[in-house]
């Protein structure tokens, strides 16, 4: 039986911390994950109004503005409103990290951080969001089926 794949959307203007959090990603093994490289807020926002992600992990600090501005506007549309966003960011003080979890991040992981780190949080996260299975969805006409 194949696994399920979930879709994340790396949004770091450093092309090594996303190349890096793109192979975090793909060392996860349940679930297994398919990533999408943003390498600023304009990227960002094409991808997210191009394919439905499961999970944005989110810098902060990008060349074209603040990570909290997409987050604002990922909070603000119905169909990403719920979309699990992790911020990640070498900033360290625990006023930015307040904002940023009062802006609406689910959870925020401080640079540098472990593999290990990552995933548990993340994977925590997930399950926190309890997102409902794609696979076991039943769909009609005009109604949708959570069993």
């Amino acid at each position: 039986m194949a696994s399920l794949r979930l879709k994340a959307l790396v949004v770091d203007d450093d092309h090594l911390n996303n190349d890096l959090i793109r192979y975090w990603l793909a060392d996860i093994r349940e679930p297994s994950f398919d990533s999408t490289s943003a390498y600023s807020l304009a990227a960002a926002r094409v991808e997210l109004s191009r394919t439905l992600f499961d999970a944005v992990l989110l810098d902060r600090t990008l060349g074209d503005g603040d990570g909290v501005e997409l987050l604002r506007s990922i909070r603000s549309k119905k169909e990403t409103r719920n979309l699990p966003v992790l911020m990640i960011s070498g900033r360290k003080a625990e006023c930015e990290i307040i904002n940023c979890l009062d802006q609406g991040a689910d959870d925020y992981i401080p640079k540098p951080c472990t593999a290990e780190m990552f995933g548990a949080r993340l994977l925590a996260t997930l399950r926190r969001s309890r997102a409902p299975d794609k696979t076991l969805m039943v769909a009609g006409p005009g109604f949708e089926v959570d069993p």
